[in-house]
């Protein structure tokens, strides 16, 4: 997918959810948050660190604070929906 307005509201069907409410918007946030921030957080914060945060540092991909940042970050978002809640609804 190639536009955040594409990722959203797929991430809300995984969730099941039929358009990008508020919840899912919410949870992309604090999705990033755990990914910048996670490292001390709670359990599921930091394993969201662990495993999607770690993949960026500044200083090894600058560009991932420029123009594409948000892309970048939906991108990550939707890997993690696909894992979190194919799963769940098995």
């Amino acid at each position: 997918m190639e536009h955040l307005e594409e990722i959203l509201p797929e991430c809300a069907r995984l969730r099941g959810v039929t358009y990008t409410s508020h919840r899912t918007l919410k949870e992309f946030s604090w999705f990033v948050s755990a990914c910048i921030f996670g490292e001390n957080g709670t359990e599921e914060e930091q394993k969201i660190h662990r495993e999607y945060g770690e993949r960026f540092n500044p200083d090894e991909n600058p560009l991932l604070y420029a123009e594409s940042a948000l892309l970048e970050w939906g991108r990550l978002f939707l890997e993690y929906c696909r894992k979190e809640y194919k799963e769940e609804r098995k």
